[in-house]
């Protein structure tokens, strides 16, 4: 009997609890990232591997390729880590390749709590777009709710 309006609640509250969570785990992973330390790396070997990639529905055979680092922490340690695999047509892999013949540093952010993570560049547009598809999916479920509610009031 109240079916739709229970559905429809709860679809719109489970909305606004996916945005939220969006909006508070975009501004955690943000302020932990600023709490990365700069570092120096150099690209001391280039993996590879062959990877299937699927195009139109069609298998395409791709290399890819990732960055082996080594740096000093602010501690001293020395860390040798690597970075996620990338394809050659990106923007990171160039700066890879030239960072390895060259041999020049690469600008690394690492964390001081576990200095084996590492990341180049800045995450901040992932971050962002990473909230950005739970708002539009938390807002297609409230609209969900939303008309469930209405139905409800119409039926």
């Amino acid at each position: 009997m109240y079916m739709l309006l229970i559905a429809g609640i709860l679809a719109v509250l489970g909305g606004i609890a996916l945005i939220a969570a969006g909006i508070i785990q975009c501004r955690r992973r943000m302020e932990n990232d600023a709490s990365f330390l700069l570092a120096d790396a150099e690209v001391i070997l280039m993996d590879k591997k062959l990877r299937v990639h699927m195009v139109n529905f069609i298998p395409v055979f791709a290399f890819e390729f990732r960055p082996v680092l080594t740096y000093r922490t602010d501690g001293g340690s020395e860390v040798r880590t690597t970075l996620p695999f990338t394809l050659p047509v990106s923007a990171e892999y160039k700066d890879y390749k030239y960072a390895f013949d060259n041999r020049t540093p690469l600008p690394v952010k690492y964390d001081p709590a576990s200095p084996d993570y590492c990341v180049y560049g800045s995450k901040r547009g992932f971050r962002i777009r990473e909230a950005l598809y739970k708002f539009i999916a938390g807002g297609i479920i409230i609209f969900i709710g939303v008309m469930l509610v209405y139905s409800h009031f119409v039926i």
